[in-house]
């Protein structure tokens, strides 16, 4: 789970700064990705460093990932208006947050299995 945690820390980061560099207002609020991942890459790294605490990090990792979620599942919900070629509000924020749903979307599937399992440790 550590690796696949600082997989998708590394994806929010670039996801978080390529939204800033193509968002034409340079808002911070494009970098949310970016410091979404740098929590998760923090917690992958002191689960890499503190091999007793792997288990309750890697849980950490997946309850940050829900409130990821939660902030972000809004633009998964406004993505079929966007895709269909109606106008939304801030199009880069519904396709920055519906990327970053989908991300810890399919990370919080891997932990789930992974506790399923056992194998939260390894790996």
């Amino acid at each position: 789970m550590q690796k696949m945690t600082i997989g998708v820390g590394l994806l929010l980061v670039t996801a978080g700064l390529c939204g800033f560099f193509f968002s034409t207002s340079k808002s911070t609020t494009a970098l949310l990705p970016t410091y979404m991942g740098l929590v998760f890459l923090a917690l992958a790294l002191a689960a890499l460093r503190w091999q007793k605490a792997t288990k309750g990090l890697m849980i950490g990792g997946a309850a940050f990932a829900l409130l990821a979620l939660a902030g972000s599942f809004g633009g998964l919900l406004q993505l079929p208006a966007l895709l269909k070629g109606e106008d939304v509000l801030r199009p880069l924020a519904v396709i920055m947050r519906s990327v970053t749903s989908i991300i810890v979307l399919v990370y919080l599937a891997a932990a789930a299995k992974s506790f399923w399992t056992g194998n939260s440790v390894s790996s």
